[in-house]
């Protein structure tokens, strides 16, 4: 018994559905997987659909192949039915990835759907219980994810059939229904294998840390909007790219060291290009940070900053049972490296890291906006 594939609606080719293993859990996968040889290569590409039991089912990886002699090829892939389109999707309020919600059963139901619908099409609102009120705080989490985290705060269970979205205290139990019958001139065999935590991405976010935020902005350092590519071959499949590393910063170089005490050490820095005082934020210590040399990964309160000399003062860490560092021994050195945190830099250090942020963006939208393979050969040596 064969079923047909589509590609936006026009039949492509059939494959053996007496090959196929059938798996519908609750809260979990719901797919049709295919493990078969074939005389030839199969037409099939990501975005490819088929409809069994009358849900459509989609193909959303790349299938992996085995050649293994000249006229034979093992395939492996899956159709994946439409609640993992909710994979690919973050959920959102207002515009926000990070924001926390609170409602009962029918209302978390509502929200999800309309996020769901804003992004994508055809998803309406199934079977809801009482379950009383949860709050659930989200940061860049994918719908699919906020469904399961809504249902186990709330101890029920979530449920999709087609795009009907249900959250029930039992909306079913879990089943896999399985239905299956029963080298050549140098080259044993030619695998391609899927780079499974490469997720095809074509709409992407970005952010930075949560340091040196500009004022008006919360939580961590980001750009406005997202950016796309390939939407029209893969739809909408969200994805963000994460570096903490990236917020307004100086890294600066120590051009001179004292200690005034056990307690207290100072650093200048000739090259520092802006007035410390100028740049610090209302109810927040300053501190400098160490980047290399006997201090590298050390934190430390900064007490006070000269401009005449470009000196910032610090004070030591108490480590406990009178243990002080940095100490007479172990202190900064002229040229380690340092940047400053808890403060709000000037524009032109804002106007950098957005540079950085959004080539960074760019740079993971090229990378993932297409599948991700690999290739293992077996050969004769």
């Amino acid at each position: 018994m064969k079923i047909q594939i589509k590609r936006k609606g026009i039949n492509t080719i059939e494959i053996p559905l007496n090959a196929g293993v059938y798996a519908n859990k609750v809260m979990a996968e719901h797919l049709l997987s295919f493990s078969f040889q074939s005389s030839k290569l199969l037409d099939l590409v990501v975005g490819d659909t088929l409809t069994y039991k009358g849900e459509e089912y989609t193909l959303n990886n790349t299938p992996s192949i085995r050649k293994t002699s000249r006229f034979s090829f093992e395939y492996d892939f899956a159709f994946e039915g439409s609640r993992h389109l909710l994979s690919n999707l973050f959920i959102t309020h207002l515009g926000a990835r990070k924001f926390s919600f609170s409602g009962t059963a029918q209302e978390w139901l509502n929200f999800i759907v309309d996020c769901a619908n804003s992004k994508s099409s055809g998803w309406t609102v199934g079977e809801f219980e009482d379950m009383g009120r949860v709050t659930v705080e989200f940061d860049s989490t994918y719908i699919l994810d906020a469904l399961t985290m809504v249902a186990e705060d709330m101890k029920g269970e979530w449920g999709v059939k087609g795009k009907v979205i249900s959250l029930k205290k039992t909306v079913g139990t879990a089943r896999a229904l399985t239905f299956k019958y029963g080298k050549g001139e140098g080259l044993y065999s030619l695998t391609r294998k899927i780079i499974d935590d490469k997720k095809i991405v074509t709409r992407a976010y970005a952010r930075g840390g949560s340091n040196n935020l500009p004022a008006g902005m919360r939580d961590y350092f980001t750009i406005d909007g997202y950016i796309e590519k390939n939407t029209a071959l893969y739809g909408i499949r969200e994805g963000e790219f994460i570096d903490e590393e990236i917020y307004p910063k100086r890294t600066g170089t120590v051009t001179a060291v004292s200690q005034i005490n056990k307690q207290q050490f100072t650093i200048s820095d000739s090259s520092i290009d802006f007035d410390l005082n100028d740049q610090r934020v209302d109810g927040v210590t300053p501190q400098i940070v160490f980047k290399s040399g006997l201090l590298e990964g050390n934190t430390f309160e900064i007490e006070s900053y000269s401009p005449a000399n470009k000196s910032i003062r610090f004070k030591a860490n108490d480590e406990g049972n009178g243990i002080l560092f940095p100490t007479e021994a172990v202190h900064a050195e002229i040229g380690d490296k340092y940047t400053l945190v808890g403060i709000r830099m000037p524009q032109s250090y804002i106007d950098a890291a957005v540079t950085e942020l959004t080539a960074k963006r760019q740079e993971y939208l090229d990378s993932n906006s297409v599948p991700r393979v690999v290739y293992d050969l077996e050969i004769d040596i």
